[in-house]
């Protein structure tokens, strides 16, 4: 791992959320080079995508149908045709460009 790398990980594992634009100023990098860390990082098992964390947590979880994400979940309502049952889903918000520290990165800084 380089030493930027190491770096920024170790900026993430101080237990604050920082914007990209934040980091790229506090270390004086470019929005690729970022990306190329974010990269590497990930390849070394210390980030991952929220998407893939989500599902990971659904699958150890066992969760079924609503849960995790928005907060608990279900809701009912009646539309006037029979109650009506709507789950929150990650699909409601955009999560692409968010990446989540593993517990890999948690346990080696």
């Amino acid at each position: 791992m380089r030493e930027i790398d190491l770096q920024i990980l170790k900026f993430l594992t101080e237990g604050k959320a920082y914007s990209n634009g934040a980091i790229i100023q506090n270390f004086g990098i470019d929005e690729p080079e970022l990306k190329i860390i974010y990269e590497n990082l990930a390849k070394e098992g210390y980030l991952e995508k929220y998407s893939q964390y989500e599902e990971r947590n659904k699958k150890e979880n066992n969760s079924q149908g609503c849960g995790g994400g928005c907060g608990g979940g279900c809701h009912s309502h009646d539309s006037g045709h029979g109650e009506e049952h709507s789950c929150c889903s990650s699909k409601d918000w955009d999560y692409d460009n968010i990446w989540v520290l593993t517990e890999k990165a948690l346990r080696s800084i």
